[in-house]
């Protein structure tokens, strides 16, 4: 079984360097050759962060999104704007899951300063 962490995702990108791959972000028609990497930050913003660094690290290139409506973070409060700024200078691009819950009026903006 495939036991799944940080070390295992930095074999899991040499693999792909030695296999010819080039990482890519969705802003652009996709090549032969080009991987994706999506992640989609359901629980810990703070994992996020560790594994950018790792990205950054590596020269890797990867693409967040990040929910608007969560039970286990809030992209509003001070340390999720902290994580936006944190993400925003990364060679990553950060998209945003809007999910709309019962009563909800629509996503809403993160309400952080630039």
């Amino acid at each position: 079984m495939c036991h799944f962490d940080l070390q295992h995702f930095r074999e899991l990108i040499d693999a792909a360097r030695e296999g010819g791959y080039r990482f890519s972000l969705f802003n652009s028609e996709p090549q032969a050759g080009d991987l994706y990497l999506r992640h989609d930050v359901d629980l810990d913003l703070e994992a996020a962060l560790e594994l950018s660094a790792l990205e950054r690290e590596l020269g890797v290139r990867a693409t967040y999104f990040l929910m608007t409506t969560s039970v286990f973070y809030n992209l509003a409060s001070p340390d999720g704007c902290r994580v936006l700024h944190q993400l925003a200078p990364t060679r990553t691009s950060t998209g945003v899951t809007a999910a709309r819950t019962r009563g909800s009026r629509g996503a809403s903006s993160s309400g952080c300063s630039s």
